[in-house]
């Protein structure tokens, strides 16, 4: 497993271990604001690595462009929607229309299977079309799409 990856997985648990003790242990606990701290750290450590490696998992550089960054920020924000619905859903199937807790998962597995097809679909259709009619439509001088998208045909010899 490479740095990057130790250092996001360390974000990502700390983080999560925060958010599921700070009710419990209270917002101001040692608990909670010392897995605040350690995922506090361990961002840091990611972004200096990321900034002195040459083969970055992340180029900081991007976050300056304003269409990455904005990007960014939307998909975040509907990831964090994402898992603020999917709460409220079990906590409302658990709670409210008393489903044990394999029945209130198996309710909401088709969420998931829609968001797996969704990003396989998503996948699918970055195809070079698409990434040439962006790169058309954004930067002045660009060839047609016609001209920027290889053939899906091998060239034929006269």
């Amino acid at each position: 497993m490479r740095v990057e990856q130790r250092a996001s997985l360390l974000v990502q648990c700390a983080s999560q271990l925060c958010l599921i003790s700070g009710p419990g242990h209270g917002w101001t606990g040692a608990r909670t604001l010392g897995g605040l701290a350690v995922a506090a750290v361990a961002l840091a450590a990611f972004a200096a690595w990321q900034h002195r490696n040459p083969e970055p998992m992340l180029d900081l550089r991007l976050l300056a462009r304003p269409g990455f960054s904005g990007a960014a920020i939307v998909i975040a924000l509907f990831a964090f929607a994402l898992a603020g619905t999917l709460l409220a859903l079990t906590q409302f199937l658990q709670l409210v229309l008393a489903y044990g807790p394999l029945k209130a998962g198996l309710a909401l597995l088709q969420v998931a299977v829609a968001a797996a097809f969704g990003n396989g679909a998503g996948a699918a259709l970055d195809a070079p079309l698409l990434a040439a009619f962006v790169l058309r439509r954004s930067v002045p001088g660009a060839p047609p799409v016609a001209q920027a998208a290889p053939s899906a045909e091998p060239a034929k010899s006269d």
